[in-house]
């Protein structure tokens, strides 16, 4: 496997831990088990907004999935597609945001549609991921030859220089140890 697939495939899997450990938080707050907990709330919906859109997808894009364009006519409405996603997830994540800042100044009347921004969210997510996971990156691993992967993995490396400085990445890393030890069981981060 290349070094761009690995990390997509583990950002994937950061990515929907966090999901489902949100998902499975306000559950027990809607059925009245678990009062909020809005450090471990804004920590979770903080790391599915920020990492996807500052760190994932600008590299998918800049680089496997624009490979992958110059190698393949017929996928292009697929790309586009993905493209797509990426675009309303930036825009679904800004209404999770704000129906987060409603939940916590107004109180359980505002649990109902964060819970609803949280499920639409985290819907677009895991179908997101599973059409890249099933469809995209399998049709990358047929398509892309050893020189393109080697593009790819450098553009992949350098692109996590660049973009993130160490003290960036280490504070994503850090958000998410600080997650997995503040998700109450059974919804923990290393499931």
């Amino acid at each position: 496997m290349t070094k761009a697939m690995t990390i997509i495939r583990a950002e994937h899997r950061a990515i929907g831990a966090v999901l489902k450990g949100l998902l499975g938080v306000v559950a027990e707050i809607e059925a009245g088990n678990r009062e909020p907990d809005f450090r471990l709330i804004d920590a979770m919906v903080h790391y599915i907004e920020a990492m996807p859109e500052t760190l994932h997808h600008p590299k998918e894009d800049e680089y496997l999935y624009a490979a992958l364009a110059d190698r393949t006519e017929d996928q292009k409405p697929l790309l586009d597609e993905i493209h797509a996603e990426h675009g309303a997830g930036r825009e679904i994540g800004r209404d999770l945001i704000a129906s987060l800042l409603a939940y916590r100044v107004q109180g359980a009347s505002a649990l109902a549609p964060f819970a609803a921004a949280v499920r639409a969210y985290t819907e677009l997510q895991w179908t997101h991921m599973r059409k890249e996971e099933e469809i995209l990156l399998p049709l990358a691993e047929r398509l892309l030859s050893a020189s393109d992967w080697a593009a790819v993995d450098a553009a992949f490396e350098a692109n996590d220089e660049a973009r993130l400085e160490p003290e960036k990445r280490k504070a994503f890393r850090e958000l998410f140890r600080r997650l997995a030890a503040l998700t109450p069981a059974p919804f923990g981060l290393g499931d």
